[in-house]
């Protein structure tokens, strides 16, 4: 396949931007393609496709091409005019799904070979588009009947599974076949569905707030999970926290869409913790972590993931807990969650917390693995303040 040379260049730089100078893929992708305004539809997929290949495949191509030049790399990758040379490959299991020394020692270490091997083959695929029906009910109509019209492909399914006290997560979710504009269908805009990985939804079921009069998600992000609660709990008043102020704005488009959701979003410093002291009935902790279980959709942080970025995670994740859980009312819920399947992350930073805080008591926990449901791996637990 003819490839121009500008193209070659382009997958290169955003490689590049992505693998030396450390950069989110998507953001590096979006960034390039912004500044180059003369590549068309054709071009930007071409580019988005290979980089997510190269990205994914980045050591077995180094080792089949026998290249430690990225630009090289990219002219071999694309001479091919298709990756589906790549499932033919045979090298042993960590060159075969391009997991760096580091990060193979760490995930060996923290889950065992047999489990790390599992959960790696199946996070090596490209992610699947979820889609999170709201409540109630009838709104699954309305988006089946919308997603019909527009000729969408869709299948509806089921999430099932329990948790380690044997409680039952269980819901409907949509998977779309192809990337759609969800500025384009009404059932998006006017808050019906929304794309959310059935991992990250599963959260808010196992939360089941149950119209808790006050729930504080103290680390909200975009606030996919602060949206979702307030769908499962429309009577519940949500306090959405973050440090971040240019999420907690797209969070406040978000809310200003959907109009009927009592949401707060709140910039949260260090001051103002104390000011909120004993509001929360619950309070979630989606704790900042490696990420290791979004290697799907994230393929660049198995070339970011070291000793020193885990133990870094972990202090944050310990000062978040000593921080906020004051938020919490006595016999309230505590929920901590991450996008990670390390147990130095989830479990035992769970314990270490009760250890220090003999108020908690831990009600249940859950892990949500890749190679079970096909989505990305998520940890939960739940804890009550006596």
């Amino acid at each position: 396949m003819k490839i121009h040379i500008n193209i070659i260049n382009g997958i290169t730089k955003i490689l590049e931007d992505i693998i030396i100078q450390k950069l989110p893929a998507d953001h590096a992708l979006k960034e390039h393609i912004q500044s180059n305004p003369k590549w068309g539809s054709k071009d930007r997929k071409i580019i988005s496709a290979s980089v997510y290949d190269i990205l994914r495949n980045f050591i077995l191509l180094q080792h089949h091409f026998q290249q430690s030049s990225i630009k090289m790399i990219v002219e071999e990758h694309l001479k091919q005019g298709s990756s589906d040379y790549i499932a033919q490959l045979s090298f042993p299991f960590e060159i075969l799904f391009s997991i760096p020394d580091t990060i193979n020692k760490i995930g060996t270490q923290e889950l065992g070979k047999d489990i790390w091997e599992r959960e790696i083959k199946a996070m090596h695929q490209i992610g699947q588009i979820f889609i999170r029906i709201n409540e109630p009910e009838i709104n699954k109509k309305i988006v089946i009947q919308e997603f019909t019209e527009k000729n969408i492909e869709f299948e509806l399914k089921e999430f099932n599974t329990s948790t380690q006290q044997n409680s039952r997560i269980q819901f409907e979710y949509l998977i779309v076949k192809k990337r759609i504009d969800t500025n384009s269908l009404h059932c998006f805009k006017t808050g019906l569905c929304d794309i959310q990985d059935i991992g990250s939804q599963a959260i808010g079921h196992f939360i089941n707030p149950e119209n808790a009069p006050v729930i504080i998600d103290a680390c909200c992000g975009n606030g996919g999970k602060s949206i979702h609660l307030a769908h499962l709990s429309p009577k519940s008043s949500i306090i959405s926290m973050d440090i971040a102020s240019n999420k907690l704005m797209r969070l406040k488009h978000r809310i200003f869409q959907q109009k009927n959701l009592k949401i707060k979003a709140v910039l949260i410093t260090n001051e103002m913790v104390p000011s909120y002291h004993h509001i929360a009935d619950i309070l979630l902790l989606d704790v900042p972590c490696t990420g290791i279980g979004t290697l799907k959709r994230q393929s660049e942080l198995k070339y970011k993931i070291d000793e020193t970025s885990l133990n870094e995670k972990i202090a944050i994740q310990a000062q978040i807990l000593e921080q906020y859980h004051s938020m919490l009312k006595p016999r309230g819920i505590l929920v901590y969650s991450t996008c990670s399947l390390f147990p130095s992350e989830n479990l035992t930073q769970i314990n270490s917390f009760i250890s220090s805080h003999k108020s908690y008591e831990l009600l249940d926990y859950c892990t949500i693995y890749p190679s079970e449901h096909y989505s990305d791996g998520f940890f939960m637990a739940k804890l009550i303040k006596k």
